[in-house]
């Protein structure tokens, strides 16, 4: 797992990546899926 930065952004901003990134909105979800897995299994990582 990488260290990693915690931002805060508001739902406009958010969009405003989205629009810009399509890819943005796949990679957050497929980060916390990866995060979630460890929390649930750490022997798995």
């Amino acid at each position: 797992m990488e260290p990693t930065k915690l931002i805060v952004i508001n739902q406009e901003l958010f969009l405003f990546a989205e629009e810009a990134l399509p890819m943005f909105a796949v990679e957050l979800l497929a980060s916390l899926e990866s995060r979630l897995r460890d929390l649930r299994d750490p022997a798995a990582r």
